[in-house]
């Protein structure tokens, strides 16, 4: 297991999440489930991107990096986001629909051997 691509893109994905999630509410525009379903679709992108540069063609090596990534995600919720929104975080579907997003999404990017 690559360590640095290991708590690295567990990071990054959250930090993708924490920040679009933070503009959208400083412009007012996070009450909306458009604006949520957008956020969940960046983070779908990000954890894409992060599962496809493992480069793992093993669902079990995809999956021991996706749930690392979910419990970072959790850890740095309740770290960071929490006391600027309160536990009330951990009540929004939005926010549960991300965590899986981290655990399933990077799933789909394992690499498929083409054969003929």
């Amino acid at each position: 297991m690559n360590y640095k691509k290991l708590f690295g893109y567990g990071v990054a994905v959250w930090a993708t999440a924490y920040i679009v999630a933070t503009v959208l509410m400083i412009y007012g525009l996070f009450d909306n489930v458009i604006a949520k379903a957008i956020l969940v679709l960046i983070v779908a992108s990000a954890a894409y991107l992060a599962g496809r540069n493992i480069n793992s063609d093993s669902i079990i090596s995809v999956l021991k990096y996706s749930v690392v990534w979910l419990i970072m995600a959790l850890i740095l919720d309740a770290i960071i986001t929490v006391p600027f929104t309160g536990w009330g975080l951990f009540t929004q579907w939005n926010v549960w629909v991300g965590y899986a997003v981290i655990l399933l999404v990077p799933l789909f990017a394992i690499k498929k051997e083409i054969s003929s």
